[in-house]
This record gives structure tokens, sequence and C-alpha cells, in this order.
């Protein structure tokens, strides 16, 4: 009896054994996954590009000492900037800070030109409205992990939300303007401050890589134009315009 209760006790606990390693060998159960892994330590410098599409306000100008009064509208246009900067990690909580340096440039085509009041055809119309310049960034990112206390782990905390904006320089020129009856009229530049805000989402798609969409408005305040006849006038140039971008992190 003792002899047979010892064997019994034996095969029970090789079965065991088997059935554990098995297991092991089989890995995870069929319909589950394995968790993601945490993104890399926010801190530290990254660098990447910032492309836009949208749309341009209309600008202004004057000629024959102000007797003609031009409104130049727009075609969508586009935007492409470069940009390297460096991220502070989380500054309070589940925000974050980074600033950055970006350099970019814009173009928008003429849609038609309204002359006094009078529009012309656009077949009529040319022109263009491009910039180049450069911004002082400083964005602040909401950690959703962080903040709705759920593991670092998690699908949510590859999703960052982010507002901010930045101050700069750029140089605008209103580039060959004018219509088919009196040719070109308008072909000047000016430099001056200027500023854009911005509010998107990053997501971590690979270890240190972010794609970003966002949102941006960018303008330039007070811009001096001279037209060929030497009349001057003062104007804005402004955007809106939905950006899509990559940021590596080093």
């Amino acid at each position: 009896m003792t002899r047979t209760l010892a064997l019994a006790t034996a095969l029970s606990a090789g079965l065991g054994l088997t059935t554990a390693t098995a297991a092991d060998m089989a890995g995870p159960a069929r319909g589950s996954f394995a968790p993601l892994a945490a993104p890399a330590s926010p801190a530290g410098f990254y660098f990447g590009t910032r492309n836009g599409f949208g749309g341009a306000r209309d600008t202004r100008f004057d000629v024959g000492a102000g007797a003609v009064n031009v409104t130049n509208q727009y075609e969508m246009g586009f935007y492409n900037g470069l940009m390297i900067g460096y991220n502070f990690g989380p500054v309070l909580g589940g925000v974050g800070l980074r600033g950055e340096l970006e350099f970019g440039r814009s173009q928008f085509s003429i849609k038609t030109h309204t002359v006094n009041g009078a529009r012309v055809a656009g077949i009529d119309s040319f022109g263009d409205l491009r910039s180049y310049g450069g911004f002082a960034n400083a964005f602040l990112d909401f950690n959703l992990a962080t903040l709705a206390g759920v593991p670092a782990d998690s699908l949510l905390a590859r999703i960052t939300p982010y507002i901010g904006g930045g101050i700069g320089y750029s140089q605008v020129e209103l580039r060959r303007m004018g219509v088919s009856a009196t040719g070109v009229i308008m072909d000047d530049s000016d430099g001056r401050f200027a500023y854009n805000l911005a509010a998107g989402v990053g997501i971590s798609i690979f270890e240190r890589t972010t794609l970003e969409i966002g949102y941006r408005y960018l303008a330039v305040p007070d811009l001096q134009f001279v037209a060929r006849d030497g009349t001057r006038t003062r104007t804005t140039a402004a955007a809106n315009m939905v950006t899509l971008g990559m940021r590596r992190q080093f």
C-alpha cells in the first residue's frame, strides 16, 4: 500500500512538471496580446520635419498713390519646415515641456485679384505669396497615461496631445503680382516679427520616433510693400494650416 501511494505521488508530480513545461513552450494563450513596450524616456534632443497644407488670409496693396486698391485671394498652399529641439520631460505631473528651433518656407499662388471691388478673372490674375523664416517654439505635452493613472506600457501612453507656439522672423514676398491688362504691378518683399500658435497630438509609432498631427496659425503683421509705381502699403500675411510632422529623438 505504501509503495503504491509513493508511485502515484511521483507520477502526479511528473505530470504536473510536464504540463507546466508544455505551457511555457506554447507561449501566450490564443487571442492574447503581448503588452506594448513603454516609450523611451522623453528627455533629450530631437530633430524632425513639419509640413503643412492650408489657406492664406487675403493680403492687399495700393497703386496710383492709393487711388487703386488691390486685394489678393490665394489658392491652397503649403509649408515645409525643419526643426531641432530639446525635450525636458515631465515638469509638472503628466505635463512635459519641449523647446525647439524651426526653419521653414511657405508658398501660396494667387487665385484672383480684386481691384477697387471688381473681381478679376482667375486666368487674368497672377503672382505668389512666399515666406522664409525661423521660430523659437515652446510646447506643453500632456501624457495621457500619467494623467489618467494607467500603466506606462498602455496604448494611451503613446498618445500625447500638445499645445504651444513661437516667435521669430519671416521674410515675406509679394512676388510678381498683377493682372494681364497691366502686367506686374507689385514685386517686393519685407521682413518682420512673426509668430505662430499650434495644437495637435503626438503618436509614438516606434521607439524614439513620434508622428505629429496638428493645426497651426502663422502670422506676420505690419508688413510694408512698395508697388512698381512707388505707392507704399501696409498689410498682414497670415495662414491657417493642417500640419503633419515626424520627430526623432537622439
